[in-house]
């Protein structure tokens, strides 16, 4: 990915972030943001051992 278009989803990503903090608390999407950080060290354990 270049630079820009990793720019681009970190922006779209904090604006839908902004959107869910508006209308939620952090107990409705706490479990959604756990599962995301568990495939994030997934992904980064998995790329590790190759």
């Amino acid at each position: 990915m270049t630079l820009v278009s990793l720019q681009q989803l970190q922006k779209q990503l904090w604006n839908i972030a902004n959107m869910l903090r508006s209308s939620m608390v952090v107990n409705e999407f706490r479990d959604d943001i756990l599962v995301v950080i568990f495939f994030k060290y997934l992904s980064e354990s998995g790329e590790l051992c190759r």
